[in-house]
C-alpha cells in the first residue's frame, strides 16, 4: 500500500509509532509485570504506542473500538481490560466531559502511570515511583530469545528514519535526541465511521443523541422531568413543537391535565407531538361515530343480542379441539371434554361470546352434549326401605 493509496481520513491510522516508542514497546513487552494477564499487557503496551515523547505523561484519548480492531479483540473485552488496569494503578482513566462547542461527548482520556513510563524508558526516574520492575535505559539492546519479526520491524523503522532524515533537512528532532517523526508502514487502514458521507446510505439506523440536563431546559420544563419525562424526550419534543409552529410549553399547558393522569406520558406526549406536525386531529377531539339507527331500532337490536347470548348459557360447544361454555358476554375455554358433576377450571383466557356466535353462524363450532352417568341407586333404596315405618 502507497502512501498516495491511502485516504485523507485514514492516513492518520497508517501512520507508524516513532522508532523510540517501537523500542519502548518491546521493552514492556518482554517485562514481567505482577498480577497482569496477557490481555491488558497486549492493551497497555498498544496504549503505549500513543504516547507523545515531548510529554510522555500527556493524557492519550485512542477509542476502546480503535484498539480493539488493531488487536484482533472484543470491545468488551478491551474494556474490562482498561478498568482492570485502572484499578491496579497502571493508567488514569479521567471522566467523560462534553465539548464546549457542540456538546456531544469527547473520547476518555487515559493517562500512563509514570512507572510504566520508567519501566520502558521513556521517562527518566527522578525518583522511583513504585518497584514494579527496574527501569530499563532507553536504548537498550533486544534479548536474544526477541522475536524475529520485532527485530526486522525495528531495523525497518530506523532505515525508514534514516531516509526521511536525509530526505527533509529541514524538520529538526524533539526531545532528548528522539526522532518523533513518523514513518509511513504498510499498515491496515482502519476506516473512520464516525465522519458520515452525505451521499451515502447509512446501514445503522440513525438515532438522535441527546445531551441534555434538566438544569439546561427552559425553567417551564423542569417540573416534567420529575414527572416522569426525560430531559432527552423533552429536548425532542421542544424541536417537535417549533416544527408544528408552537411551543413546547404552550402544548404542555393544554394537554397538561392528561398528561398527568396518562399511563405513559412520554409516549403520550411524543405522540401528540406527531399528530400536531402531520396535521392529523388530536385523540381528545376525535368523537365517536353517530349511529344511523333510531333510538327504538337501537334497542331492538340490543335486546336481541341479549337475548341470543342468554340462550346459550348452560349449552357447551366445542371445534374439535377446545370446549366452550358461555357464561354472560364471555365464553369459557377448557382444553378436555366436562365430567357430569365436576367443577372444572377453565384452562385458557375467555373470549366474547359474540365471537362464538359468529363461529356457530359460520359452522366452525357445534353443540356438545355433555354425557351423564348412570348411578347404583340399589343401596339408597334399601336403605330408605329399611327407615321407613
Amino acid at each position: 500500500m502507497s502512501r498516495e493509496s491511502l485516504c485523507p481520513k485514514s492516513r492518520r491510522f497508517a501512520m507508524a509509532p516513532p522508532a523510540a516508542v517501537l523500542r519502548a514497546m518491546n521493552t514492556l513487552s518482554h517485562t514481567a509485570l505482577p498480577d497482569l494477564g496477557r490481555t491488558e499487557q497486549s492493551v497497555l503496551i498498544e496504549l503505549l504506542s500513543y504516547v507523545s515523547l515531548r510529554n510522555p505523561r500527556e493524557p492519550v484519548h485512542p477509542r476502546a473500538a480503535v484498539l480493539a480492531e488493531k488487536l484482533h479483540l472484543a470491545c468488551v473485552t478491551v474494556r474490562r481490560a482498561l478498568v482492570r488496569l485502572h484499578r491496579s494503578g497502571l493508567i488514569e482513566r479521567f471522566h467523560q466531559e462534553h465539548s464546549e462547542r457542540t456538546g456531544n461527548f469527547r473520547t476518555v482520556r487515559t493517562r500512563i502511570s509514570d512507572s510504566v513510563l520508567q519501566i520502558a524508558g521513556l521517562l527518566q526516574p527522578g525518583e522511583p515511583v513504585s518497584a514494579l520492575a527496574e527501569p530499563i535505559p532507553p536504548h537498550t539492546t533486544l534479548p536474544k530469545n526477541a522475536p524475529q519479526a520485532v527485530t526486522q520491524a525495528l531495523s525497518a523503522t530506523e532505515s525508514a528514519g534514516q531516509n526521511l532524515r536525509s530526505d527533509t533537512t529541514e524538520q529538526a528532532t524533539h526531545g532528548d535526541g528522539l526522532d518523533t517523526r513518523p514513518c509511513i508502514s504498510e499498515i491496515h487502514a482502519i476506516e473512520n465511521t464516525t465522519i458520515k458521507n452525505k451521499t451515502s446510505k447509512s446501514t445503522v439506523a440513525s438515532a438522535l443523541t441527546h445531551f441534555a440536563r434538566k438544569d439546561t431546559l427552559p425553567a417551564d420544563l423542569q417540573p416534567w422531568v420529575d414527572r416522569g419525562i426525560a430531559p432527552a424526550v423533552l429536548a425532542t419534543g421542544m424541536k417537535r413543537a417549533r416544527e408544528a409552529g408552537t411551543t413546547l410549553s404552550a402544548v404542555l399547558l393544554a394537554i397538561g391535565e392528561r398528561l398527568r393522569q396518562a399511563t405513559h406520558p412520554q409516549a403520550y406526549l411524543m405522540g401528540t407531538l406527531r399528530r400536531m406536525t402531520t396535521g392529523d386531529e388530536p385523540v381528545w377531539e376525535r368523537q365517536r361515530p353517530i349511529t344511523t339507527l333510531s333510538p327504538q331500532e337501537a334497542a331492538l337490536r340490543e335486546n336481541a343480542a341479549a337475548q341470543a347470548a342468554a340462550n346459550l348459557e348452560g349449552h357447551w360447544f366445542t371445534d374439535g379441539q377446545r370446549f366452550y361454555r358461555p357464561v354472560g358476554s364471555l365464553c369459557e375455554v377448557y382444553d378436555g371434554p366436562p365430567v357430569d358433576g365436576e367443577r372444572m377450571r377453565p384452562e385458557r383466557a375467555p373470549v366474547p361470546t359474540s365471537r362464538l356466535q359468529k363461529w356457530l353462524a359460520a359452522g366452525r363450532v357445534t353443540t356438545y352434549a355433555v354425557p351423564r352417568q348412570d348411578h347404583d341407586v340399589s343401596l339408597l333404596r334399601k336403605a330408605l326401605t329399611g327407615c321407613m315405618v
